[in-house]
């Protein structure tokens, strides 16, 4: 396992060891400048981008599917407010609205990463009903 040594730097691994240890650092790389992992709002927890925290490479994701933003509301306000009156919220949000916009954009904004992602090798999409996403 790569240890940081004094200087901070990480321990050199040996490539035979881990196959694909320098893809994986590279990937931890761009993950550690791309704003989506600082967005609160995101729920990362469950597997839809690159997941620093496993050493695995590349990682099989969820596909993400959501297009309106919906299930991304719906999992950050979860934690501080009831499921009913988040849906009577979403209900009441005109199509235009600025609650709408915010969480469609974010919804649009994972879908990019992560098909950046799979266009890069960092993660592949698991199957689902049959076929690839």
């Amino acid at each position: 396992m790569a240890r940081d040594d004094a200087s901070g730097h990480l321990s050199r691994i040996p490539e035979a060891v881990y196959p694909n240890y320098l893809r994986y650092r590279r990937a931890v790389d761009y993950c550690s400048n791309r704003p989506i992992y600082e967005d609160q709002k995101i729920d990362l927890s469950k597997p839809r981008l690159f997941d620093t925290s496993s050493v695995e490479y590349p990682q099989k994701v969820k596909p993400a599917s959501d297009r309106t933003g919906f299930c991304l509301f719906m999992a950050y306000r979860q934690k501080y407010t009831s499921k009913y009156h988040l849906l009577n919220e979403w209900r009441n949000a005109e199509d235009g609205s600025e609650l709408r916009k915010e969480w469609k954009r974010k919804a649009d904004e994972l879908r990019m990463e992560q098909k950046e992602q799979i266009e890069r090798g960092m993660i592949t999409t698991k199957k689902r009903m049959g076929r690839a996403e």
